[in-house]
Protein backbone atom coordinates (compact mmCIF):
# COMPACT_ATOMS: atom_id res chain seq x y z
CA UNK A 1 0.00 0.00 0.00
CA UNK A 2 2.78 2.43 0.87
CA UNK A 3 4.57 1.72 -2.40
CA UNK A 4 1.35 2.29 -4.40
CA UNK A 5 0.67 5.56 -2.59
CA UNK A 6 4.22 6.78 -3.19
CA UNK A 7 3.98 5.88 -6.86
CA UNK A 8 0.68 7.75 -7.26
CA UNK A 9 2.05 10.88 -5.57
CA UNK A 10 5.23 10.77 -7.68
CA UNK A 11 7.55 10.56 -4.67
CA UNK A 12 10.65 8.46 -5.17
CA UNK A 13 13.33 7.50 -2.72
CA UNK A 14 16.69 9.31 -3.10
CA UNK A 15 19.19 7.16 -4.94
CA UNK A 16 22.74 6.96 -3.70
CA UNK A 17 25.33 8.45 -6.00
CA UNK A 18 28.27 6.43 -7.19
CA UNK A 19 30.62 8.92 -5.54
CA UNK A 20 29.70 10.00 -2.00
CA UNK A 21 31.66 13.21 -2.53
CA UNK A 22 28.93 14.59 -4.82
CA UNK A 23 26.32 16.50 -2.87
CA UNK A 24 23.18 17.84 -4.53
CA UNK A 25 22.06 21.28 -3.35
CA UNK A 26 18.95 22.46 -5.16
CA UNK A 27 19.54 22.16 -8.89
CA UNK A 28 23.37 22.03 -8.72
CA UNK A 29 25.83 19.33 -7.75
CA UNK A 30 28.93 20.25 -5.78
CA UNK A 31 32.06 18.18 -5.45
CA UNK A 32 33.31 18.23 -1.87
CA UNK A 33 36.54 16.37 -2.65
CA UNK A 34 38.15 19.35 -4.38
CA UNK A 35 39.94 21.80 -2.07
CA UNK A 36 38.02 25.05 -1.85
CA UNK A 37 39.69 28.43 -1.35
CA UNK A 38 38.25 30.35 1.59
CA UNK A 39 35.98 33.22 0.47
CA UNK A 40 38.07 35.79 2.33
CA UNK A 41 41.23 34.75 0.50
CA UNK A 42 39.45 34.84 -2.85
CA UNK A 43 38.13 38.32 -2.12
CA UNK A 44 41.58 39.56 -1.05
CA UNK A 45 43.25 38.19 -4.17
CA UNK A 46 40.56 39.69 -6.38
CA UNK A 47 40.95 43.12 -4.77
CA UNK A 48 44.75 42.94 -5.08
CA UNK A 49 44.51 41.99 -8.74
CA UNK A 50 41.98 44.76 -9.39
CA UNK A 51 44.22 47.38 -7.78
CA UNK A 52 47.28 46.19 -9.74
CA UNK A 53 45.30 46.24 -13.00
CA UNK A 54 43.96 49.73 -12.36
CA UNK A 55 47.43 50.98 -11.50
CA UNK A 56 49.00 49.46 -14.64
CA UNK A 57 46.11 50.32 -16.97
CA UNK A 58 44.19 53.30 -15.59
CA UNK A 59 40.80 53.90 -17.10
CA UNK A 60 40.76 56.93 -19.41
CA UNK A 61 38.84 59.87 -18.08
CA UNK A 62 35.92 60.73 -20.32
CA UNK A 63 35.39 64.41 -20.95
CA UNK A 64 33.11 66.46 -23.10
CA UNK A 65 34.48 68.07 -26.22
CA UNK A 66 34.00 71.73 -27.07
CA UNK A 67 31.14 70.94 -29.43
CA UNK A 68 29.42 68.80 -26.78
CA UNK A 69 29.72 71.58 -24.21
CA UNK A 70 28.23 74.18 -26.53
CA UNK A 71 25.46 71.79 -27.53
CA UNK A 72 24.51 71.00 -23.94
CA UNK A 73 24.53 74.64 -22.95
CA UNK A 74 21.90 75.53 -25.52
CA UNK A 75 19.32 75.95 -22.79
CA UNK A 76 16.36 78.26 -22.52
CA UNK A 77 16.43 78.47 -18.72
CA UNK A 78 18.45 81.48 -17.65
CA UNK A 79 18.70 80.20 -14.09
CA UNK A 80 20.34 76.93 -15.15
CA UNK A 81 22.81 78.81 -17.35
CA UNK A 82 23.74 81.02 -14.40
CA UNK A 83 24.22 77.97 -12.19
CA UNK A 84 26.43 76.21 -14.75
CA UNK A 85 28.51 79.35 -15.23
CA UNK A 86 29.09 79.63 -11.47
CA UNK A 87 29.92 75.90 -11.32
CA UNK A 88 32.55 76.31 -14.05
CA UNK A 89 34.19 79.14 -12.11
CA UNK A 90 34.20 77.06 -8.93
CA UNK A 91 35.78 74.20 -10.87
CA UNK A 92 38.65 76.46 -11.95
CA UNK A 93 39.16 77.59 -8.35
CA UNK A 94 39.13 73.97 -7.21
CA UNK A 95 41.88 73.08 -9.67
CA UNK A 96 43.95 76.04 -8.44
CA UNK A 97 43.63 74.78 -4.86
CA UNK A 98 44.49 71.26 -6.01
CA UNK A 99 47.67 72.58 -7.61
CA UNK A 100 48.72 74.14 -4.30
CA UNK A 101 48.12 70.89 -2.42
CA UNK A 102 50.08 68.85 -4.96
CA UNK A 103 52.98 71.29 -4.87
CA UNK A 104 53.02 71.03 -1.09
CA UNK A 105 53.19 67.25 -1.25
CA UNK A 106 55.96 67.37 -3.84
CA UNK A 107 57.96 69.78 -1.69
CA UNK A 108 57.50 67.55 1.36
CA UNK A 109 58.66 64.53 -0.64
CA UNK A 110 61.72 66.42 -1.88
CA UNK A 111 62.72 67.57 1.61
CA UNK A 112 62.22 64.12 3.13
CA UNK A 113 64.16 62.38 0.37
CA UNK A 114 67.01 64.92 0.65
CA UNK A 115 67.36 64.45 4.40
CA UNK A 116 67.27 60.67 4.25
CA UNK A 117 69.73 60.64 1.36
CA UNK A 118 72.17 62.30 3.75
CA UNK A 119 71.74 59.32 6.07
CA UNK A 120 72.22 56.93 3.14
CA UNK A 121 75.47 58.58 2.09
CA UNK A 122 76.61 58.39 5.71
CA UNK A 123 76.02 54.65 5.66
CA UNK A 124 77.92 54.41 2.38
CA UNK A 125 80.92 56.30 3.71
CA UNK A 126 80.93 54.15 6.82
CA UNK A 127 80.96 50.97 4.77
CA UNK A 128 83.72 52.24 2.48
CA UNK A 129 85.96 53.32 5.34
CA UNK A 130 85.30 50.28 7.53
CA UNK A 131 84.46 47.23 5.39
CA UNK A 132 85.32 45.05 8.37
CA UNK A 133 81.89 45.89 9.77
CA UNK A 134 80.46 43.41 7.28
CA UNK A 135 82.78 40.56 8.27
CA UNK A 136 80.33 39.01 10.81
CA UNK A 137 77.69 38.81 8.06
CA UNK A 138 79.93 36.63 5.86
CA UNK A 139 79.13 33.61 8.02
CA UNK A 140 75.55 33.63 6.69
CA UNK A 141 74.41 32.84 3.18
CA UNK A 142 71.55 34.39 1.27
CA UNK A 143 70.68 33.12 -2.22
CA UNK A 144 74.06 31.40 -2.50
CA UNK A 145 76.05 34.49 -1.52
CA UNK A 146 77.16 35.87 1.80
CA UNK A 147 74.81 38.18 3.63
CA UNK A 148 77.37 40.99 3.32
CA UNK A 149 76.52 41.21 -0.39
CA UNK A 150 72.87 41.68 0.57
CA UNK A 151 73.81 44.82 2.50
CA UNK A 152 75.69 46.15 -0.52
CA UNK A 153 72.76 45.40 -2.82
CA UNK A 154 70.32 47.04 -0.41
CA UNK A 155 72.51 50.12 -0.28
CA UNK A 156 72.61 50.33 -4.08
CA UNK A 157 68.83 49.94 -4.33
CA UNK A 158 68.34 52.54 -1.62
CA UNK A 159 70.46 55.07 -3.48
CA UNK A 160 68.60 54.48 -6.73
CA UNK A 161 65.18 54.75 -5.07
CA UNK A 162 66.14 57.86 -3.08
CA UNK A 163 67.61 59.68 -6.04
CA UNK A 164 64.68 58.69 -8.25
CA UNK A 165 62.20 59.95 -5.64
CA UNK A 166 64.04 63.27 -5.46
CA UNK A 167 64.07 63.60 -9.24
CA UNK A 168 60.36 62.84 -9.50
CA UNK A 169 59.60 65.42 -6.80
CA UNK A 170 61.60 68.04 -8.71
CA UNK A 171 59.90 66.97 -11.94
CA UNK A 172 56.51 67.51 -10.33
CA UNK A 173 57.58 71.02 -9.28
CA UNK A 174 58.61 72.06 -12.78
CA UNK A 175 57.24 75.40 -13.94
CA UNK A 176 54.87 74.54 -16.76
CA UNK A 177 53.82 76.78 -19.60
CA UNK A 178 50.88 74.67 -20.76
CA UNK A 179 48.44 75.84 -18.07
CA UNK A 180 45.40 77.51 -19.53
CA UNK A 181 43.75 80.70 -18.34
CA UNK A 182 40.95 82.88 -19.58
CA UNK A 183 41.61 83.73 -23.23
CA UNK A 184 40.68 87.26 -24.15
CA UNK A 185 40.20 86.26 -27.76
CA UNK A 186 37.42 83.93 -26.62
CA UNK A 187 35.61 85.96 -23.98
CA UNK A 188 35.95 89.19 -25.99
CA UNK A 189 35.37 87.66 -29.39
CA UNK A 190 33.40 89.86 -31.77
CA UNK A 191 31.08 87.04 -32.84
CA UNK A 192 29.87 86.17 -29.35
CA UNK A 193 29.59 89.84 -28.38
CA UNK A 194 27.43 90.51 -31.43
CA UNK A 195 25.19 87.54 -30.60
CA UNK A 196 24.77 88.75 -27.02
CA UNK A 197 24.17 92.32 -28.15
CA UNK A 198 21.32 91.22 -30.40
CA UNK A 199 19.43 89.81 -27.41
CA UNK A 200 17.22 91.82 -25.11
CA UNK A 201 17.42 92.04 -21.31
CA UNK A 202 18.38 88.85 -19.48
CA UNK A 203 18.70 87.03 -22.77
CA UNK A 204 21.87 88.96 -23.62
CA UNK A 205 23.58 87.95 -20.39
CA UNK A 206 22.40 84.36 -20.76
CA UNK A 207 23.76 84.16 -24.33
CA UNK A 208 27.14 85.50 -23.25
CA UNK A 209 27.40 83.27 -20.18
CA UNK A 210 26.39 80.27 -22.24
CA UNK A 211 29.52 80.83 -24.32
CA UNK A 212 31.84 81.78 -21.42
CA UNK A 213 30.72 78.80 -19.29
CA UNK A 214 31.89 76.40 -22.02
CA UNK A 215 35.25 78.21 -22.19
CA UNK A 216 35.71 78.09 -18.40
CA UNK A 217 34.84 74.40 -18.32
CA UNK A 218 37.47 73.67 -20.97
CA UNK A 219 40.06 75.48 -18.85
CA UNK A 220 39.16 73.35 -15.83
CA UNK A 221 39.36 70.18 -17.93
CA UNK A 222 42.82 71.00 -19.29
CA UNK A 223 44.26 71.98 -15.92
CA UNK A 224 42.75 68.86 -14.36
CA UNK A 225 44.65 66.67 -16.84
CA UNK A 226 47.92 68.38 -15.86
CA UNK A 227 47.17 67.84 -12.19
CA UNK A 228 46.35 64.17 -12.77
CA UNK A 229 49.78 63.65 -14.34
CA UNK A 230 51.43 65.50 -11.47
CA UNK A 231 49.53 63.43 -8.90
CA UNK A 232 50.63 60.18 -10.58
CA UNK A 233 54.25 61.31 -10.49
CA UNK A 234 54.07 62.22 -6.83
CA UNK A 235 52.46 58.86 -6.04
CA UNK A 236 55.30 57.06 -7.84
CA UNK A 237 57.85 59.15 -5.94
CA UNK A 238 56.19 58.26 -2.64
CA UNK A 239 56.39 54.55 -3.46
CA UNK A 240 60.07 54.86 -4.34
CA UNK A 241 60.65 56.71 -1.08
CA UNK A 242 58.98 53.89 0.84
CA UNK A 243 61.30 51.40 -0.87
CA UNK A 244 64.23 53.66 0.01
CA UNK A 245 63.26 53.64 3.68
CA UNK A 246 62.80 49.86 3.66
CA UNK A 247 66.30 49.35 2.26
CA UNK A 248 67.76 51.71 4.87
CA UNK A 249 66.00 49.72 7.56
CA UNK A 250 67.58 46.49 6.31
CA UNK A 251 71.01 48.11 6.17
CA UNK A 252 70.59 49.38 9.73
CA UNK A 253 69.60 45.92 10.92
CA UNK A 254 72.64 44.38 9.25
CA UNK A 255 75.05 46.91 10.72
CA UNK A 256 73.42 46.59 14.13
CA UNK A 257 73.84 42.84 14.09
CA UNK A 258 77.48 43.20 13.05
CA UNK A 259 78.12 45.56 15.93
CA UNK A 260 76.41 43.16 18.30
CA UNK A 261 78.60 40.26 17.17
CA UNK A 262 81.76 42.36 17.48
CA UNK A 263 80.88 43.33 21.04
CA UNK A 264 80.34 39.74 22.19
CA UNK A 265 84.07 38.80 22.68
CA UNK A 266 84.73 42.06 24.50
CA UNK A 267 81.83 41.44 26.84
CA UNK A 268 83.14 37.95 27.60
CA UNK A 269 86.65 39.15 28.56
CA UNK A 270 85.58 42.17 30.57
CA UNK A 271 86.06 41.86 34.33
CA UNK A 272 84.65 44.03 37.01
CA UNK A 273 87.29 45.70 39.23
CA UNK A 274 86.24 45.74 42.89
Amino acid sequence: MEEDLSTQLGVTEPTQCASPALVQTGSTIENTDQPQVPPQRVGGLRRLWTRAWRWAFPAPRLKLSADDLHARLELKSIGIIEELHALALRQIQSEDQRESRLDGKAQGLLVSASLTLTVAFTFGGLLLQHPEYLVPLQDYELCGRSAAWAVVVCYSIALVCGLAASYIAIRALYVRADYQGIDEQVVLGKAILDIADDQVGEGARAAYRRHSAAHHWQIAQHNSEIHDIKADRIKLGQRLFIGFLACLMLIGLGLGYSAYVKLQPKAATTRCIP
